[in-house]
């Protein structure tokens, strides 16, 4: 028989399978790093959208290893998959970097790679040393990576900044387990919020990538407007300063001197970027010079009549 009345007063706790979200967190991982790496693809121009896809790929990788063995897990599995966390990690700080348009710096990038190789011997047995090393080479990479695109943007958009702050968050975070890690207590909330993979961490890994993801693709779209914008500027005042200079070059008795037409055309001739990061040449003297009646008398002087 149906009662509604027991339906309403027996309590129902929502449980969250930690293997679960841990497998939906790496497909997660794959498929923004799959769309990131494409859209570098389609555009060569903005090279960061590589170092950040390869990182989300990377970090997709390394998760399924750690996060989703069952049991315990052998040194190989530890050193390989840690490895591609702490090399991920790197990946994300260089490509903060070339979007500054800075160098790669791949030594830089390799750093926190090869600190965990170096310390493995020592803490390859010891959980909570491994637990530490990795929650120091996250977070610092994680903070240099916001100080990056806070310190050397320019110009500094407005998803840079919403960036920043989910970097200094992730950055707290991982800093935050570390430091728990070394408190001794039972409370439930501190042991979900240090052991290898939680559904408490998994929850914070499914909110905070997608939208990192979402931030960076957004940083790249206003890149691309702002160099767009720029151009549009840097042609519009070559324009008006090769009409001004011819202006007053034409202006001697109505006559046009060709060495003062050939230096202004050496003004119009600029450099601007028309596609992000490529340069083109605007010749003035295929475009402008023709339309103008120009006159010119002597040696070794040509005559252009429109």
């Amino acid at each position: 028989m149906w009662d509604s009345q027991q339906v309403y007063t027996t309590p129902h706790i929502m449980t969250l399978d930690p293997n679960t979200l841990g497998l939906i967190f790496v497909l997660l991982s794959f498929i923004l790093g799959g769309l990131l790496l494409l859209s570098w693809a389609l555009n060569r121009e903005v090279r960061s959208l590589g170092w950040w896809g390869s990182a989300f790929v990377l970090v997709s990788i390394g998760m399924s290893l750690v996060s989703l063995g069952q049991g315990s897990l052998s040194g190989r599995v530890l050193i390989l998959a840690n490895g591609l966390v702490a090399l991920a990690y790197g990946c994300q700080y260089i490509g903060c970097r070339v979007f500054n348009r800075r160098s790669a710096s791949i030594g830089t990038g390799c750093i926190g790679l090869a600190l965990w190789l170096a310390a493995w011997p020592f803490i390859g047995e010891w959980y909570l040393a491994r637990f530490l090393t990795m929650a120091v080479i996250i977070s610092g990479y994680t903070c240099m990576s916001a100080w990056e695109l806070w310190r050397h943007a320019r110009p500094r958009l407005t998803s840079q900044l919403l960036a920043i702050i989910l970097l200094l968050g992730s950055g707290g975070f991982h800093f935050s387990r570390g430091v728990l890690s070394l408190v001794q207590t039972t409370l439930p909330w501190v042991e979900a919020w240090t052991t290898r993979w939680s559904a408490e961490v998994a929850v914070v890994f499914l909110l905070y990538v997608p939208v990192l993801a979402f931030v960076y693709l957004s940083m790249a779209k206003e890149r691309i407007e702002e160099d767009y914008r720029q151009a549009a500027i840097r042609l519009q005042e070559s324009e008006t300063r090769f009409r001004d200079f011819a202006e007053v070059a034409a202006e001697p008795f109505g006559v046009w001197n060709c060495v003062a037409i050939d230096e202004a055309l050496l003004v119009g001739r600029v450099l601007i970027i028309a596609e992000i990061e490529k340069l083109v040449l605007l010749d003035w003297s295929a475009d402008g010079a023709s339309s103008l009646p120009v006159k010119c008398r002597g040696s070794g002087v040509r005559e252009v009549i429109s």
